[in-house]
């Protein structure tokens, strides 16, 4: 049976290497670089800065930054089409579905027009038609009051007109609406004066600032140039949520990161670079602070692509505060303060001694190599904090984007979750007669830790969460990464699966695919950890997901392997390992 598409990454390498070598000679890829959609000026100079030097193909970092972004060998014959590499059309050709094959002949025949290949679409829910109903108002005919004067008068006609909309009295039911209406724009004027009133204060952590009240509060979305365009419908919610956690002046964090010194940086993400702080109490603090983007076209105005980013980032890091100051729990990184005021929006969290579970599963900065106990109770954490997440409301939160870089461990190595700034309202996971999980475009994530119904049709429910830890479990057990270009398969559940399927005898298994890394085990509790972290592992990364476990049934395994010895299941999952295509 053809499969239904073939993610790029996914393609079979020695057909990926021959598209890279007609795309490398003469810089090909710089042809088609702008016929790709989502692909932006700064990826093409990182592909340049690829190949010079690494020496590596430029082509192939380009498709692999596309690849994730969700296109697939449909898209790329799309784009060949469009571009027309005819060479390259034929070379993929097997991996597209019939009826794009046309598009060859199209090309060949250069009087038919031929589109580019368009964003992968979201299914969207379905909308209940409402029949349009035309409303006929008729004059209405009103005599005149008592009039003295005899005989007939001649009527009146009014129109009925529609009344203006009332504010309703419970901001909630109309945030965008009270937020115009209790909040006024303020004018530059006026913010100088609420900052000049403030007093100063002595801590990061301490500020002296009055309480905010629904009088004295300023519209978030109007504190600095910024964010003045970028909040949307549910301002409100976030500051109803943010009302307990502390604000503080872009002047403190100044001071705290020594103006943001490049001697105290201690981590980049995609839209921001965390510092590390220094109190002036003594305490230390880990500050995040939100870069804008300074790319403008030839007016001098930032084009709508940035601007867009912008938003995009503003949202994001809107949404961590919302949710970090909303749920308070021993595995979730609780957020100190936050400044919405300066130039960059900046939050401000606990400062982790340890890194990232990333950084000690790989032994950077020359970090010792985690025992089994330790990978046992990190795990666990991890769990507790998803299942809080999952279960502490009503509507459940779903993360989006766990991994091992956003699992940090505090110096004790205590595991929290940070990076929520995709985290979204969700479900849990229903019966099949009962389900109708959330349909989502805006988690975006990480590919290599997505279940392949998001990666597919968006859909979005705890699930999501349950796969994405059953990978890092599986990193912790093994060592490593989620995806290699230079391993067969690439992704690593298929890789584990495989050999699992392959090898039934554990002690074999555990040679073949252990961490070699992790010292030996000096107890029962870590001779067995090996087997319960890959079997939980490769349970909740199946691609089934009605067959992964919750998260409450993976904590209950996890708090009984680090108690006692628990009984260990036999080697089950022996589920067919697919070709890569049909993720």
């Amino acid at each position: 049976m053809e499969p239904e598409f073939t993610m790029i990454s996914h393609m079979e390498p020695s057909v990926l290497q021959e598209i890279y070598n007609v795309c490398d000679m003469d810089d090909v890829w710089l042809n088609i670089a702008p016929y790709m959609p989502g692909i932006e000026v700064k990826d093409v100079e990182t592909c340049k800065r690829w190949r010079m030097t690494r020496n590596r193909s430029p082509t192939q970092l380009l498709f692999r930054i596309w690849s994730a972004k969700g296109y697939t060998s449909d898209h790329l014959y799309q784009l060949f089409a469009k571009t027309k590499l005819v060479r390259c059309m034929r070379i993929i050709q097997p991996f597209v579905h019939e009826r794009l094959h046309y598009l060859e002949e199209l090309v060949l025949n250069p009087q038919k027009a031929i589109d580019l290949p368009k964003e992968p679409e979201t299914p969207k829910p379905k909308k209940r038609k409402l029949r349009k109903v035309r409303l006929r108002h008729k004059p209405i005919i009103t005599k005149p009051a008592d009039s003295c004067e005899p005989g007939p008068s001649r009527p009146r006609i009014v129109e009925k007109r529609e009344k203006p909309p009332k504010i309703a009295e419970n901001p909630s039911r109309n945030s965008s609406l009270t937020s115009k209406v209790i909040h006024p724009k303020p004018t530059e004027s006026s913010l100088l004066a609420y900052r000049n009133q403030r007093p100063q204060t002595q801590s990061i952590l301490v500020p002296k600032m009055p309480p905010i009240s629904q009088q004295q509060s300023i519209n978030l979305s109007e504190l600095t140039a910024t964010t003045a365009s970028n909040l949307s419908n549910d301002e409100f919610p976030i500051r109803i949520a943010i009302e307990g956690t502390l604000p503080v002046s872009y002047t403190d964090i100044e001071i705290a990161t020594n103006m943001f010194s490049t001697e105290n940086i201690i981590g980049k993400g995609g839209y921001g670079i965390v510092y590390r702080g220094e109190l002036r109490s003594g305490g230390t603090v880990a500050v995040k602070r939100i870069t804008t983007l300074s790319n403008t076209n030839n007016t001098g105005t930032k084009s709508s692509q940035v601007k867009k980013m912008e938003k995009e980032r503003m949202r994001q890091s809107l949404q961590e505060l919302k949710t970090l100051a909303r749920f308070r729990h021993d595995n979730i990184l609780p957020i100190y303060a936050y400044c919405l005021e300066g130039p960059e929006p900046c939050l401000v969290y606990q400062y982790m001694a340890n890194g990232s579970l990333e950084d000690r599963l790989l032994c950077r900065k020359m970090s010792n190599p985690l025992t089994w106990t330790q990978k046992l109770e990190i795990s666990l954490g991890t769990a507790k904090g998803l299942h809080y997440l999952h279960t502490f409301t009503k509507t459940p939160i779903i993360h989006g984007d766990v991994k091992t870089a956003n699992i940090l461990l505090d110096k004790h190595l205590e595991p929290k979750l940070g990076d929520f700034g995709l985290s979204r309202d969700g479900q849990m996971e229903a019966e099949i007669a009962e389900k109708s999980p959330l349909i989502a475009s805006h988690i975006k994530g990480t590919l290599a830790y997505l279940p392949p119904e998001f990666v597919t049709s968006k859909i979005l429910s705890t699930k999501l969460d349950v796969y994405s830890f059953g990978i890092v479990l599986a990193e912790i057990a093994t060592g490593l990464r989620a995806y290699s270009d230079t391993r067969d398969p690439r992704g690593l559940i298929d890789f584990c699966q495989m050999r699992r399927d392959i090898v039934e005898n554990l002690n074999i298994l555990r040679e073949l695919i252990v961490d070699k890394k992790t010292p030996a085990p000096i107890n029962d509790i870590e001779k067995d950890a090996f087997a319960i972290i890959i079997d939980l592992g490769l349970k909740s990364a199946q691609r089934d997901r009605l067959q992964r476990p919750n998260m409450d049934k993976i904590v209950e395994i996890l708090q009984a392997a680090t108690c006692s010895t628990p009984k260990i299941e036999t080697l089950s999952i022996k589920s067919e390992i697919r070709p890569a295509e049909n993720v």
